[in-house]
């Protein structure tokens, strides 16, 4: 677990950042002694975090703008508001969850848990509901999961709600509730291990009725990577922020207006690692976490919250050591306890002392000792206190206090003697079998109970520490970076999960797993011609093979340089790679312009490799491709073509390489990218029906995300079909099976899906099954049409593709004569097709019905149909929707129809009407004014409306009878009255 840091500000960020990926290339490695072997650790957040910075940030900008995604969360809503009434395209697929709810570790897994715990996702926000007098109701925030409750924290299994998919996006940091009106609730956004290429979070949200819808507070969207957010008794809101510069915030007015009351300090500074609030109603602040300079930290206090200013906060006389680094409170009464982190070496931030003061915070005194170190470990946190530290005092008896890191630790007097009360794997400590997941984050008390959130979910106990037991079933966090599909077995899966190693699935609906191997589980495959071949990796290039079909795994490890001493990890972090399942090879990134071979994977020994020395084994080079112009950050293989390899890089770069199997190193390959790419990030490349049809993505924001091409590529062979589409990351996509025609695609909000690839005016549907939550890829099976997409923070979920329909569309047109369009069609054969939608837009966007037409059935001869449209508009869109008699159904292409002449004219679509009445145009208006009025007189509705093809009035008025009323519509002066019912 220990996390390998590396500071950079944002001043030097851009400078800095080309160079540090050099210095990751060349000198940054792990080395694993043989305790660390068998128990990998969980040691990648800070590489993860940096590696999505590089894929994901705008390039232009430097940074990742948050707030697009907040945008677009915003827009899919209307847009699925929207879609009660219109179709504005179509979902294909209806996806369901797979889990896993619950897991179990291999018998090769070294990560062996006590108590056969159960893990979760990263948590590092938990709240007990001050509504509930039971204290038995407790919500939770996942860094990448979203905002889960329960009511029964005490029930084992707890059963957990969740309230909100997309708020996984925005990492919760911290939750708190209004003590005078506990319907209003805050959560804050963006973790607190702040350092410059940290994903910044979304501002603060808030909830007035209870947890069940929430909104962002619109002046806190500068608000990043929030410490912690407070209220007090006067329902006042303080949020301690990392980034951005806000420093300490606080507001009066519910979140409307904020004040800066950050502490003065000579340096200047605005980080706030910690803030608590004394039941005498004191409030504690620390400030200062990885700061630059250590005048720009300390510790202050005040007892006038709610109108201190920066200038007012009370030092302490008696401080304790720097709060530079990072720093964890807790406070009963008048006793406060605090956990500082310090710095003896690079990359290294312990924690060795832990700190007590007895007078409200004016004097602190080092307690008598401090947690004993762990087996193998430095000090409580593994030398990782600025990302992983907890510390919380039982509010009824100052005297007891547990503090966490890497394992929880308890002391009853005061800090005079402490013991370990959990350890985060089995065999590390002979006398204490408590399991709780390593990396602390957060510790409540809540009477006798206590709850740790940690990378590895919540963990219970019902008597002040003496043991513990997660809540972590049905608790469904798990952020899997890859998944893999079995060619045959229904509910066979491999998975790769962030912190949580690879998992098994092979149950129906939503299942448990087995974690087959520790540590960070990165990317997964499956040989589909020979499955008992499974493969699945840590990080950078090291990889677990099972050759018996998951039973039992071994270890291959690969490194640059020379045994024992000299050598370096290459590839990214979580690095990509494909496996051949024709070639049985594998394919994978291995640093800048060069691609990491292994062509024997099914029968090398399992061992260390180097590259130096006496060189790797037969069978595993690395090779060197004048023209990749970057670091590889996509493989695929192509199932069409015997060795042929397309390469994505970090630079914007597809190159394709054929005859990968047995390339030169220093060869060339073929250049494909298209002239108006952005060097931007390659997230996948994939083939359609053959390699001609190719599909490609780009992850960074900025970027024209999704790309097509139908002439296998080149510089003036690719469309953009980004179409509607909103700017996010998309990192994974596939060609609907047999189908060059329609795609899907998986985004930061989940799956989007297209019914027909039209260039430009590419229609994306986001599908509403779907969580909306950053989905990393997809996997097909061709037997049964079975969709697989491996999400991070919720899981995998699964998909059935209906099979597609079996007409043949040989004609769709459409002519204007006399003010009517004529639409025909034919069909060369037909094969249980039970009828045709026409369907109609006036801006190719919005479709609505207006026809159908019985089909042949069975037929095989040419049949032919036609219909008349006589509500001709100035623009007239057509599409026919395809049905077969098991109700799969697909689109045809889309056509438009011009009449620049067309005449205005009003069509009421709704008539009679009930409480709504929906009015088209044929010409859009720039003003348009609507009244309805009854046949005495009485006006009941008037409103003006903006230019639009398409209204709905809202009538739904109690005391409107049912009879006959007029609608008067005046369009830009020129008036038309309908006469209408009322049902």
């Amino acid at each position: 677990m220990k996390k390998l840091l590396l500071f950079l500000t944002p001043a030097v960020l851009a400078l800095l950042f080309f160079s540090f990926f050099i210095m990751r290339q060349n000198s940054c490695h792990l080395h694993y002694s043989e305790n660390e072997n068998e128990h990998e650790r969980e040691d990648g957040i800070l590489l993860t975090q940096r590696q999505e910075f590089e894929i994901t940030r705008d390039i232009s900008l430097g940074y990742i703008p948050k707030y697009r995604l907040i945008n677009a969360y915003e827009s899919s809503l209307q847009q699925r508001q929207m879609r009660t009434n219109f179709t504005t395209g179509v979902e294909v697929l209806t996806w369901s969850e797979r889990g896993s709810y619950s897991d179990v570790v291999g018998p090769d897994n070294g990560n062996g848990r006590p108590g056969n715990g159960v893990t979760s996702g990263r948590i590092r926000a938990i709240w007990v509901d001050l509504a509930d007098a039971s204290n038995k109701t407790v919500w939770l925030g996942g860094i990448d999961g979203g905002i889960w409750k329960t009511t029964d924290i005490t029930a084992s299994p707890a059963t957990w709600t969740l309230v909100n998919d997309f708020f996984g996006n925005l990492a919760i940091a911290s939750i708190c509730q209004d003590p005078s009106n506990t319907n209003i609730m805050y959560f804050g956004t963006g973790e607190k291990t702040f350092n410059s290429d940290a994903v910044m979070g979304g501002g603060v949200w808030k909830s007035s009725d209870h947890g069940a819808i929430w909104s962002l507070l619109p002046s806190t969207t500068g608000f990043y990577n929030v410490s912690k957010i407070v209220c007090d008794g006067s329902g006042n809101v303080y949020v301690g922020t990392i980034g951005s510069g806000s420093g300490l915030q606080r507001s009066t007015d519910g979140g409307t207006t904020w004040t800066n009351i950050t502490p003065t300090t000579a340096g200047g500074g605005t980080r706030i690692a910690d803030l608590e609030l004394s039941s005498t109603g004191r409030m504690h602040v620390s400030k200062g976490y990885l700061s630059p300079a250590a005048n720009q930290t300390g510790y202050f206090y005040t007892d006038n919250p709610a109108t201190v200013t920066s200038a007012t906060w009370t030092s302490p006389v008696t401080p304790f050591t720097s709060a530079r680094y990072n720093v964890d409170l807790t406070v009963a009464g008048n006793v406060l306890y605090a956990l500082p982190a310090t710095n003896p070496s690079a990359n290294v931030y312990e924690t060795p002392q832990i700190y007590k003061s007895t007078d409200g915070g004016a004097n602190w005194a080092a307690t008598a000792t401090s947690p004993p170190a762990a087996s193998g470990n430095n000090d409580l946190s593994s030398g990782q206190g600025w990302y992983s530290i907890g510390i919380a005092v039982d509010p009824s008896n100052s005297n007891i206090v547990i503090a966490g890191g890497l394992n929880c630790y308890k002391t009853t007097d005061g800090g005079t003697t402490w013991s370990q009360i959990s350890v985060w794997v089995s065999g590390i400590s002979g006398t204490v079998t408590n399991y709780v997941h390593a990396d602390q984050h957060t510790i409540v008390w809540n009477g006798s109970q206590v709850l740790v959130g940690s990378d590895g979910g919540i963990f219970y106990s019902a008597n002040s520490g003496s043991t513990f037991a997660d809540r972590n079933t049905n608790l469904r966090l798990k952020q899997f970076y890859s998944c893999a599909i079995h060619p045959s077995s229904a509910n066979y899966f491999l998975a790769g999960a962030q912190d949580n190693g690879i998992h098994q699935f092979n149950g129906a609906g939503i299942a448990s797993s087995v974690e087959v191997s520790g540590g960070d589980g990165a990317l997964v495959a499956i040989d589909q011609d020979q499955s008992s071949y499974q493969f699945g990796t840590y990080v950078y290039n090291h990889y677990h093979r099972s050759t018996d079909g998951g039973n039992t795994w071994t270890d291959f490890d690969f490194y640059k340089g020379s045994n024992p001493t000299n050598y370096t990890e290459f590839g990214s972090f979580i690095n990509p790679y494909d496996y051949d399942d024709a070639g049985n090879a594998i394919y994978a990134s291995a640093g800048s312009g060069e691609f990491f071979r292994w062509t024997n994977p099914q029968t090398l020994g399992p061992g260390t490799y180097h590259s130096g020395g006496s060189g790797f084994p037969a069978g595993v080079s690395l090779v060197s491709i004048t023209n990749l112009g970057g670091s590889v950050t996509t493989v695929s293989v192509s199932p069409h073509t015997s060795n042929r390899v397309y390469f994505g890089t970090s630079t914007g770069k597809i190159v394709q390489v054929d005859n990968a199997n047995t390339v030169s190193t220093g060869s060339a390959g073929t250049d494909i990218t298209g002239s108006t790419m952005s060097a931007s990030t390659v997230s996948c490349v994939v083939t359609g029906t053959n390699d001609n049809n190719l599909l490609a993505t780009f992850s960074n924001y900025g970027a024209a995300h999704v790309w097509v091409s139908t002439t296998g590529g080149g510089s003036s062979g690719w469309t953009n079909i980004s179409g509607n589409l909103p700017d996010i990351p998309v990192r994974w996509a596939m060609f609907y099976p047999n189908d060059n025609t329609q795609a899907i695609i998986a985004t930061e909000m989940g799956i989007y899906e297209t019914t027909f690839i039209n260039g430009a005016s590419t229609v994306w549907v986001q599908n509403s099954t779907f969580p909306v939550v950053r989905t990393n890829m997809l996997q097909y099976r061709s037997s049964d049409h079975t969709v697989l997409a491996a999400t991070h923070g919720r899981g995998l979920w699964s998909a059935i593709l209906p099979v597609l329909l079996p007409v043949n569309l040989t004609n769709f047109q459409g002519r204007l004569s006399n003010n009517e369009i004529f639409l025909d069609w034919s069909t060369a054969s037909e094969h249980n097709s039970k009828y045709f939608d026409i369907e109609k837009s006036t801006d190719g966007v919005h479709f609505y019905l207006i026809g159908s037409q019985a089909a042949a059935g069975n037929s095989g001869s040419p049949k032919n149909y036609n219909v008349i449209d006589r509500q001709v508009s100035e623009f007239n869109y057509y599409r026919l929707k395809m049905v077969d008699i098991d109700d799969h159904f697909m689109y045809s292409q889309t056509i438009l129809l011009k009449d620049p002449g067309a005449h205005q004219n009003v069509w009421v679509l709704t008539n009679p009407f009930q409480t709504s009445i929906k009015v088209r145009f044929a010409k859009t208006p720039h003003k348009i004014q609507c009244d309805l009025i009854s046949l005495s007189g009485e006006k009941f509705y008037q409103n003006e409306f903006e230019s639009t093809g398409e209204i709905v009035l809202d009538v739904s008025k109690p005391d409107m009878a049912t009879e006959a009323y007029f609608l008067r519509v005046n369009l830009d002066g020129q008036l038309f009255i309908r006469k209408l019912i009322k049902k």
